[in-house]
This record gives structure tokens, C-alpha cells and sequence, in this order.
């Protein structure tokens, strides 16, 4: 630890270098800084207000955040009394070179005067003449660099001192957090021509059935932050694939070798939650008749998945948000700190935003959890996934259950896909596996399927009962291929030939069904 010693205005590192620091209250005004980045979502926020501060405390005329992406790309700007123009002016050279020189080396550049420049950076000699004092930090998050924290002063020499660039270079390893969150999401916000066959050639995705254009979008997502170690909510009604886009983001990730642990909040008792996840030792409690480790020690490098997140009691937030911000935890009757090497993937079906307002879920762990957030559609929103998801169950339950040669009627396809399937994916797998039990000949028609008698307001089933059989059933059939034919079109920007090939239908009879339902492609171009 490092300490500061008030009476001496005194600061010493944890190495026991002493400093003096010229102004007492430096350490309260980082340390409140620090306390933002915890509580804070606001990245704008938290960026100005370490700028404003560290330019304040300093003495500094102008400063800068400057995060900085693949190649050394410019990926983001935080400027105090400096413009985008400014930047380019050849009078700001010298800061320039020296954020150059910070990019290369990632070590910190400090130069008090000219006559000092001159002495011993001659290439600046001439360009920093003006600049009396500059300072430019490198923010580096777990080694890796992501930008500069740059200061400087046309009056003051001298003005940088040792003390107070230790203190600074603290403040840098607090953003760094946020930089590293900044930089994630530029990578998925920028303008994207990733195709979904890209996507699928290069990543392990074939456990993910669908082309909707929502599951395409969180497909990429997981393709710009499963290598990182970037934290990741998942949203999503209960049996959207919240569980199976955890498993996918695991496999893509370079801890695909190391465990995958998947924990139900909701499903283990809140008294013995805490001793599942961080362990408990010998005499911690009635019954524990030995040490015993937890699923974080036995995750260790790999991935643990929280799913139903919400259901975790508040007293437990807080030993979470512990191991979010430093990777420490204590087992349980123990007081000794164990280091946790885990990557985060959280789950939840309900909204935080609405459990923080309401005291039930910490505000700090969201925005610790949500560093990267994935929404899945509920079915009934990708219904031109059911077919698709139709056969790759019904390959599945053929194999299980040794039923080969079935299919589903035209007809219960088409009631399928007119259902809307509160249940999502995980009830039409369970509809699936009961039809291929059931099914005494090669052919599922649509008695065989639950939902035609069960349905209600809440599946939303438009069964026209007091209609003839022959009229019930085209008026069914006829809704199914519309919306098909209009979902593959929307899927595919109004592109017919794409579009028939997604539908696996010959372009002919996919333009027939087109001119038959009266459907203008040029309406889903560009959605």
C-alpha cells in the first residue's frame, strides 16, 4: 500500500520512494475520481471529470485523453481547452510527437523546459520551445496499451514533479477500466460488412440456428468480444438460447480450454449460494466437515455464466462486485483472499435497470456486468427461424429416439409458425421432442401438436375453429408462406435471389409466392 502522511504533505510509494507533494488535498480529489469510475456509467462523465481534475491539480493550461485502437488508429478524444483543430495545428507538433513517442515505447515522456529538451530529446528542440512543461502517461489495462493522458503548460517550468505524476499514473489505472470498455464498443459500433457467412466460417457458430437479422447482430457482437475477457450481460425472455450464446461465447474465447461453469442463481437456495460460488473451509457451519472448493476456484481460467442474475440476493452483490473489480474473494469461515482468474457472463430475464429503482439489484454491479450487452429475441419476433429450428430439432429428437424418416405436414408446420410460443425456443424443442414420441407414421400433422388444443390468449394461436377444415386450414397455410416469404426478404435487404436461397426454395416458385401475397421487395431494402 502506498501512504501519505498529511502533516508532511509526504507521499510514499509502495517501493518506499518518498515525494513531497506541493498540494495535501491531491489524493482526496483522485480517490474521488476513483470512487466515479465505480458508480458512474456515464463514459463521457467519468472522462471529463478525471481531465478536469488531473488539469486542475496540476496546474496544467491544456490536456487530453487520447485513446487509440487496431494500428494506431485515433479511436476517441477527451480535450480540455483544446479543439479537434488544435491537434492538427503544426503549434501542437511537439504534444503530438510526443503522444507518438508515448504510442511506441508505452513509456511516460515528461519535459520540463526547452533548454531541458534540448539537452536531451534535440529532435523536439525546435517544436517545443513554446511549451514550457509537458507530460504525456501511457494508459495501459492489464499490460496492454490503449491511450495517453497528456498535460502541458506554455508559462510554467517545471510544473510536473515526481510526487504528482505517481499520483497520475493512479489515476490512469483507474480509467483504464473505462478506456478498455470505450475502445470494445468503438470495435462493434463502426460500420460492419461482416456477412453472416463470414461470421460462420470463422467462428464457432454452428450451434446457433437462424438467419434473422437480430441473431445475426448478436452473432457479431460475440465475434468482436468473445477473445477479450470483456464481461457480458445477455438479456432475453426465459428460453431464448441465453444459456447456449454463453456456451458459444466460451467456445470462441482463448479460454475454451478451461472450464465452462453455468450456475442458476434462481435454482440454488440463498443460504448456500455464497458457499457454492467462493467455498467455505472446515467448522464454517453446521455440516461442513472439511474445506471445500468453490466454483470460482474450480473455474479458474475459464468462464463462469450466471444465469437469472437478478435472483441473487443484494448481500452476495456485494462479495460479486469484489471479485468484478479485483478479482479477490474469501471463502466462507475463511478470512484469507483468494484470487479468482475468471471470465463473467451474466444472464438475466428480467430489466436491472427496473430492479436498481426498486433497492433489489446494486446499480455499481450492472454497470460492472453490462461492459458488453446482448439482447435475444424472443421466437416470436424470428419466426422465419422456425423452419429451420423445426428441422434441426426434429434431426436431433430421429437420432435420440431412433425415428428416422419424419417430417412435419405442411399444415402443422404452417400452425407452428402462426404460434407464438411463450415458451420460445426451449417450447417448441420440448413440442418437437413430444411430436416425434407420439407420431405413429412418418408424418406429424398438426393433432399430434399440444398447442392447437392448449392455446390460449397468452400463445395468441389464430385457429379459425368456426371455419370449414379446408378453408381453416389454407387460410393457416396462407398467413405461414406471407410471412415466410416476408422475413426472408427482410433478412436479406429485399434481395430475391438471397432471399429463395435462405428459404432453400428455387427463385421461380419463391417469385410466384412473392406476386401471389402481393409483396414488394423494394420495401425491405436498406432495413
Amino acid at each position: 500500500m502506498s501512504k501519505h502522511t498529511a502533516q508532511s504533505n509526504s507521499w510514499e510509494d509502495c517501493s518506499g520512494q518518498k515525494y513531497e507533494m506541493s498540494n495535501p488535498s491531491v489524493l482526496r480529489r483522485l480517490m474521488d475520481v476513483g470512487k466515479l469510475v465505480i458508480t458512474e456509467w456515464d463514459t463521457e462523465k467519468i472522462f471529463n471529470t478525471a481531465l478536469n481534475t488531473v488539469v486542475e491539480i496540476s496546474g496544467a493550461q491544456r490536456g487530453c485523453i487520447r485513446l487509440f485502437g487496431d494500428r494506431g488508429i485515433i479511436k476517441y478524444d477527451c480535450l480540455f481547452n483544446l479543439t479537434e483543430k488544435d491537434l492538427k495545428d503544426p503549434e501542437f507538433s511537439a504534444g503530438n510527437n510526443a503522444i507518438s513517442q508515448v504510442c511506441r515505447n508505452h513509456n511516460l515522456f515528461r519535459s520540463q523546459d526547452s533548454k531541458e529538451t534540448s539537452a536531451s530529446h534535440n529532435s523536439f528542440a525546435k517544436e517545443i520551445s513554446s511549451i514550457q512543461s509537458l507530460l504525456c502517461i501511457p494508459i495501459n489495462y492489464k499490460g496492454i496499451f490503449l491511450g495517453v493522458l497528456y498535460l502541458d503548460s506554455m508559462t510554467e517550468e517545471n510544473l510536473f514533479g515526481d510526487g504528482e505524476i505517481y499520483l497520475y499514473q493512479i489515476l490512469t489505472d483507474f480509467i483504464s477500466p473505462i478506456a478498455r470498455r470505450v475502445l470494445e464498443q468503438k470495435k462493434i459500433d463502426e460500420n460492419d460488412e461482416t456477412t453472416e457467412e463470414d461470421l460462420r466460417r470463422n467462428f464457432k457458430f454452428d450451434a446457433v440456428v437462424g438467419h434473422h437479422p437480430g441473431i445475426i447482430r448478436a452473432l457479431k457482437i460475440v465475434s468482436k468480444t468473445a477473445a477479450t475477457d470483456a464481461n457480458i450481460l445477455i438479456e432475453g425472455e426465459s428460453g431464448t438460447g441465453k444459456d447456449l450464446f454463453a456456451r458459444v461465447i466460451h467456445e470462441n474465447s482463448m479460454r475454451f480450454r478451461s472450464p465452462f461453469v453455468p450456475i442458476n442463481c434462481a435454482a440454488i437456495p440463498e443460504t448456500l449460494l455464497e458457499s457454492e460460488l467462493f467455498g467455505y473451509t472446515k467448522g464454517a457451519f453446521t455440516g461442513a466437515n472439511k474445506d471445500k472448493a468453490g466454483w470460482f476456484e474450480r473455474a479458474d481460467g475459464g468462464t463462469i455464466f450466471l444465469d437469472e442474475v437478478h435472483e441473487m440476493p443484494l448481500s452476495l452483490q456485494v462479495k460479486l462486485l469484489r471479485v468484478l473489480q479485483s478479482g479477490e474473494y474469501s471463502p466462507v469461515g475463511s478470512t484469507q483472499i483468494q484470487h479468482a482468474d475468471v471470465r463473467i457472463i451474466a444472464a438475466t430475464t428480467r430489466k436491472l435497470t427496473d430492479l436498481i429503482k426498486e433497492n433489489r439489484f446494486r446499480e455499481e454491479l450492472f454497470y460492472r456486468l453490462n461492459v458488453i450487452d446482448i439482447y435475444l429475441l424472443p421466437l416470436r419476433y424470428r419466426k422465419m427461424d422456425i423452419p429451420e429450428l423445426i428441422r434441426h430439432f426434429l434431426r436431433r429428437f430421429e437420432d435420440k429416439y431412433s425415428r428416422k424418416g419424419l417430417k412435419f405436414s405442411r399444415e402443422a408446420e404452417a400452425v407452428l409458425f402462426n404460434y407464438n410460443f411463450p415458451g420460445n425456443i426451449r417450447e417448441l424443442e420440448n413440442i418437437i421432442e413430444r411430436a416425434v414420441l407420439l407420431c405413429e407414421g412418418k408424418t406429424i400433422q398438426v393433432i399430434q401438436l399440444p398447442l392447437v388444443s392448449a392455446a390460449d390468449g397468452s400463445g395468441n394461436f389464430p385457429l379459425p375453429v368456426r371455419k370449414p377444415f379446408t378453408s381453416a386450414k389454407k387460410q393457416i397455410v396462407e398467413k405461414f408462406e406471407s410471412e415466410y416469404i416476408k422475413d426472408c426478404l427482410e433478412a436479406k435487404s429485399g434481395n430475391i435471389s438471397r432471399a429463395a436461397e435462405l428459404a432453400g426454395m428455387n427463385i421461380k416458385n419463391f417469385y410466384e409466392k412473392m406476386t401471389k401475397y402481393e409483396i414488394n421487395p423494394g420495401e425491405f431494402k436498406n432495413k
